[in-house]
Protein backbone atom coordinates (compact mmCIF):
# COMPACT_ATOMS: atom_id res chain seq x y z
CA UNK A 1 0.00 0.00 0.00
CA UNK A 2 1.09 3.60 -0.99
CA UNK A 3 1.68 6.08 1.97
CA UNK A 4 0.96 9.78 1.59
CA UNK A 5 1.93 12.59 3.45
CA UNK A 6 -0.48 15.34 3.89
CA UNK A 7 1.09 18.51 6.19
CA UNK A 8 -1.67 20.50 6.93
CA UNK A 9 -1.98 23.74 9.19
CA UNK A 10 -6.29 22.80 9.03
CA UNK A 11 -6.19 26.35 6.91
CA UNK A 12 -8.96 26.41 3.84
CA UNK A 13 -5.90 26.60 1.55
CA UNK A 14 -4.93 22.85 3.20
CA UNK A 15 -8.50 21.65 3.62
CA UNK A 16 -9.07 21.93 0.14
CA UNK A 17 -6.04 20.22 -0.92
CA UNK A 18 -7.09 17.09 1.50
CA UNK A 19 -9.91 16.41 -0.65
CA UNK A 20 -7.37 15.92 -3.60
CA UNK A 21 -4.39 13.83 -1.03
CA UNK A 22 -7.89 11.47 -0.55
CA UNK A 23 -8.83 11.18 -4.33
CA UNK A 24 -4.61 10.23 -4.99
CA UNK A 25 -5.00 7.83 -2.22
CA UNK A 26 -8.09 6.10 -4.24
CA UNK A 27 -6.43 6.45 -7.01
CA UNK A 28 -3.09 4.46 -6.36
CA UNK A 29 -4.55 2.20 -3.13
CA UNK A 30 -2.72 3.97 -0.47
CA UNK A 31 -3.09 4.97 2.73
CA UNK A 32 -3.12 8.89 4.17
CA UNK A 33 -0.74 10.14 6.92
CA UNK A 34 -1.49 13.66 8.76
CA UNK A 35 1.05 15.86 9.35
CA UNK A 36 0.45 18.96 11.48
CA UNK A 37 3.55 21.03 13.35
CA UNK A 38 4.19 23.73 15.88
CA UNK A 39 7.44 25.44 16.76
CA UNK A 40 8.11 26.01 20.48
CA UNK A 41 9.27 29.58 21.16
CA UNK A 42 12.73 30.84 21.71
CA UNK A 43 12.25 31.85 25.38
CA UNK A 44 14.32 34.46 27.00
CA UNK A 45 16.99 33.66 29.56
CA UNK A 46 15.26 35.86 31.83
CA UNK A 47 12.70 32.87 32.38
CA UNK A 48 12.49 31.00 35.19
CA UNK A 49 12.80 27.07 34.30
CA UNK A 50 9.37 26.63 36.01
CA UNK A 51 7.92 29.50 33.64
CA UNK A 52 9.55 27.39 30.51
CA UNK A 53 7.92 24.71 31.41
CA UNK A 54 4.35 26.24 32.22
CA UNK A 55 4.81 28.44 28.11
CA UNK A 56 5.93 25.01 26.49
CA UNK A 57 3.29 23.03 28.06
CA UNK A 58 0.10 25.20 26.93
CA UNK A 59 1.33 25.80 23.56
CA UNK A 60 1.70 21.71 23.32
CA UNK A 61 -1.80 21.26 25.28
CA UNK A 62 -3.01 23.92 22.96
CA UNK A 63 -1.99 22.61 19.58
CA UNK A 64 -3.21 18.86 20.73
CA UNK A 65 -6.44 20.10 21.39
CA UNK A 66 -6.70 21.56 18.46
CA UNK A 67 -5.64 18.62 16.61
CA UNK A 68 -8.09 17.08 18.28
CA UNK A 69 -10.74 18.71 17.22
CA UNK A 70 -9.93 19.24 13.74
CA UNK A 71 -9.73 15.44 12.91
CA UNK A 72 -13.23 14.86 12.94
CA UNK A 73 -13.77 17.95 11.04
CA UNK A 74 -11.45 16.54 8.36
CA UNK A 75 -13.44 12.55 8.42
CA UNK A 76 -16.79 13.67 7.99
CA UNK A 77 -15.01 16.01 4.68
CA UNK A 78 -14.00 12.43 3.46
CA UNK A 79 -17.20 10.80 4.23
CA UNK A 80 -18.61 14.14 2.37
CA UNK A 81 -16.66 13.46 -0.45
CA UNK A 82 -17.25 9.36 -0.69
CA UNK A 83 -13.38 8.99 0.41
CA UNK A 84 -14.38 7.28 4.20
CA UNK A 85 -12.85 3.80 3.42
CA UNK A 86 -9.62 5.54 2.94
CA UNK A 87 -6.94 4.66 5.88
CA UNK A 88 -5.62 7.80 8.24
CA UNK A 89 -2.98 8.24 10.56
CA UNK A 90 -1.97 11.24 12.25
CA UNK A 91 1.11 12.52 13.52
CA UNK A 92 1.64 15.91 15.87
CA UNK A 93 4.80 17.31 16.50
CA UNK A 94 7.28 20.20 17.67
CA UNK A 95 9.63 20.76 14.60
CA UNK A 96 10.26 22.84 11.49
CA UNK A 97 7.60 22.16 9.12
CA UNK A 98 9.92 21.22 6.68
CA UNK A 99 12.48 19.37 8.85
CA UNK A 100 9.39 17.22 9.96
CA UNK A 101 8.43 16.45 6.59
CA UNK A 102 11.62 15.28 5.51
CA UNK A 103 11.99 13.10 8.89
CA UNK A 104 8.39 11.38 8.22
CA UNK A 105 9.45 10.87 4.56
CA UNK A 106 12.28 9.01 5.73
CA UNK A 107 10.44 7.12 8.17
CA UNK A 108 7.19 6.26 7.01
CA UNK A 109 8.81 5.53 3.49
CA UNK A 110 6.59 8.32 2.03
CA UNK A 111 5.72 7.66 -1.38
CA UNK A 112 3.91 10.70 -2.35
CA UNK A 113 3.61 14.34 -0.99
CA UNK A 114 0.54 16.77 -1.17
CA UNK A 115 0.11 19.84 -0.26
CA UNK A 116 -1.93 23.00 -0.40
CA UNK A 117 -0.07 26.42 -1.69
CA UNK A 118 -2.26 29.86 -1.60
CA UNK A 119 0.23 31.14 -4.61
CA UNK A 120 2.15 34.06 -5.41
CA UNK A 121 2.31 36.80 -7.49
CA UNK A 122 5.65 35.74 -8.87
CA UNK A 123 4.34 32.05 -9.69
CA UNK A 124 7.26 29.34 -9.12
CA UNK A 125 10.62 31.99 -8.14
CA UNK A 126 7.78 33.63 -4.95
CA UNK A 127 6.61 29.73 -4.45
CA UNK A 128 10.29 28.43 -3.93
CA UNK A 129 10.34 30.78 -1.03
CA UNK A 130 7.53 28.56 0.60
CA UNK A 131 7.04 25.63 2.65
CA UNK A 132 5.70 23.95 -0.43
CA UNK A 133 8.15 25.42 -2.76
CA UNK A 134 11.05 24.26 -0.27
CA UNK A 135 10.00 20.99 -0.40
CA UNK A 136 9.69 20.78 -4.12
CA UNK A 137 13.27 21.55 -3.94
CA UNK A 138 14.40 18.96 -1.26
CA UNK A 139 12.44 16.29 -1.60
CA UNK A 140 12.98 12.92 -4.29
CA UNK A 141 9.60 11.73 -3.64
CA UNK A 142 6.44 13.41 -6.35
CA UNK A 143 5.20 16.17 -4.56
CA UNK A 144 1.73 17.28 -5.63
CA UNK A 145 0.96 21.12 -5.01
CA UNK A 146 -2.61 22.11 -4.97
CA UNK A 147 -3.29 25.66 -5.23
CA UNK A 148 -6.11 27.32 -3.60
CA UNK A 149 -9.55 26.68 -5.19
CA UNK A 150 -8.06 24.14 -6.98
CA UNK A 151 -11.90 21.90 -7.15
CA UNK A 152 -11.33 18.22 -6.89
CA UNK A 153 -11.83 15.56 -9.98
CA UNK A 154 -10.98 12.83 -11.76
CA UNK A 155 -7.23 12.95 -13.96
CA UNK A 156 -7.87 12.80 -17.30
CA UNK A 157 -5.00 14.74 -18.73
CA UNK A 158 -1.40 15.39 -16.96
CA UNK A 159 0.88 18.08 -18.33
CA UNK A 160 4.57 17.03 -18.32
CA UNK A 161 7.40 19.76 -19.24
CA UNK A 162 10.46 18.29 -20.36
CA UNK A 163 13.30 18.14 -22.62
CA UNK A 164 13.77 14.14 -22.34
CA UNK A 165 16.74 14.05 -20.90
CA UNK A 166 17.72 10.90 -18.68
CA UNK A 167 17.79 12.92 -15.30
CA UNK A 168 13.73 13.74 -16.82
CA UNK A 169 13.28 9.53 -16.80
CA UNK A 170 12.02 8.62 -13.02
CA UNK A 171 9.80 11.88 -13.07
CA UNK A 172 8.30 10.35 -16.18
CA UNK A 173 7.61 7.09 -15.13
CA UNK A 174 5.93 8.50 -11.73
CA UNK A 175 3.55 10.26 -14.09
CA UNK A 176 3.19 7.67 -16.21
CA UNK A 177 2.13 5.20 -13.44
CA UNK A 178 -0.69 7.98 -12.16
CA UNK A 179 -1.97 8.47 -15.92
CA UNK A 180 -2.10 4.34 -15.87
CA UNK A 181 -3.86 4.09 -12.59
CA UNK A 182 -6.16 6.88 -13.70
CA UNK A 183 -6.79 5.68 -17.50
CA UNK A 184 -5.27 9.51 -18.32
CA UNK A 185 -3.43 10.92 -21.42
CA UNK A 186 0.03 12.70 -20.92
CA UNK A 187 0.75 15.71 -22.84
CA UNK A 188 4.26 16.24 -23.11
CA UNK A 189 5.84 19.62 -23.57
CA UNK A 190 9.23 20.15 -25.19
CA UNK A 191 9.88 23.06 -26.21
CA UNK A 192 13.13 22.37 -29.21
CA UNK A 193 15.70 25.16 -29.79
CA UNK A 194 19.43 25.38 -31.58
CA UNK A 195 21.12 23.56 -28.24
CA UNK A 196 18.22 21.05 -27.32
CA UNK A 197 19.87 17.77 -26.20
CA UNK A 198 17.22 15.63 -28.29
CA UNK A 199 15.22 16.69 -31.29
CA UNK A 200 11.49 16.06 -31.79
CA UNK A 201 11.63 12.96 -34.53
CA UNK A 202 14.23 10.71 -32.06
CA UNK A 203 11.76 11.54 -29.48
CA UNK A 204 8.50 10.46 -31.49
CA UNK A 205 10.24 7.95 -32.74
CA UNK A 206 10.35 6.06 -29.06
CA UNK A 207 14.12 5.91 -29.15
CA UNK A 208 14.09 6.94 -25.36
CA UNK A 209 11.79 5.22 -22.76
CA UNK A 210 8.22 6.35 -24.00
CA UNK A 211 6.32 2.52 -24.63
CA UNK A 212 3.35 3.72 -24.18
CA UNK A 213 0.49 5.00 -27.00
CA UNK A 214 -1.11 7.62 -24.55
CA UNK A 215 1.36 10.08 -25.19
CA UNK A 216 0.85 13.62 -26.98
CA UNK A 217 3.71 15.49 -27.82
CA UNK A 218 3.28 19.79 -28.15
Amino acid sequence: MKKILFPTDFSNVATNAFVHALGLAKLVDGELILLHTYELPIMDSQFGIQNYSEVYNTIELTNLDKFRDEIPKLRKIAEENGFEAIKMSHILTDSDLLHSIKETVKKENIDYLVMGTSGASGWFEKLLGTNTGEAIKSLSIPVFCIPVGAKYFKINTIGFTTRFREKDKIALQNVIKIAKASNAIVKCLYVESSDSDNNLEYIKNGNLFLKTSKFNFL
